[in-house]
């Protein structure tokens, strides 16, 4: 009986943790890297620039994202009549000033861009605690249906191992 009841919990448990049903999201905007990114399109001049664009790009993105106070970084590189770089920056405030001249000297090395880029630095919100949130239903009734099934086999474990030689039938 005790067996039945465990083994109905833990596969209530586990298809409780199966059916959680997911947010729903909005669709993606398409962005220049999901139109022109795929080289298997035909080469056209617009596409090829927009390639070029998003390697730079992401040049520029891996070179800032080396430094240790750089916690995320977004780039974005117009090449053409007026060449611009809007990069976007994740890191503490007291790094500003360390960022915004790496940022100057890497963007027109790598790019070409006479222009200053456009450079938007935010800092992360800080940390709180007391927000934590608390564990899922379904995963803390699958971890007591594992307490309770490691629990029965350890007391038959207990058992077995003290048995008397007289018991064994």
């Amino acid at each position: 009986m005790l067996q039945a009841l465990v083994m109905v919990s833990f596969l209530a448990a586990f298809a409780l943790t199966l059916a959680a049903p997911e947010s729903p999201r909005a669709p993606a905007s398409p962005d220049k890297a999901s139109i022109f990114g795929s080289a298997l399109l035909v080469p056209t001049p617009e596409g090829e620039r927009a390639r070029t664009e998003l390697a730079i790009a992401g040049e520029i993105e891996k070179t800032l994202a080396a430094m240790p106070a750089v916690r995320k970084v977004r780039a974005s590189v117009t090449m053409g009549t007026s060449c611009q770089a809007v990069l976007s920056i994740s890191a503490d405030a007291s790094d500003a000033g360390i960022i915004e001249a790496a940022a100057r000297m890497t963007v027109p090395a790598l790019s070409g861009c006479a222009t200053p880029p456009l450079l938007l630095l935010s800092s992360p919100p800080p940390r709180d605690d007391s927000l934590a949130r608390p564990l899922p239903w379904p995963l803390a009734l699958s971890l007591l249906s594992l307490g309770v099934c490691l629990g029965i086999i350890a007391e038959r474990l207990r058992l077995r191992v003290h048995r008397n030689a007289d018991d064994m039938r």
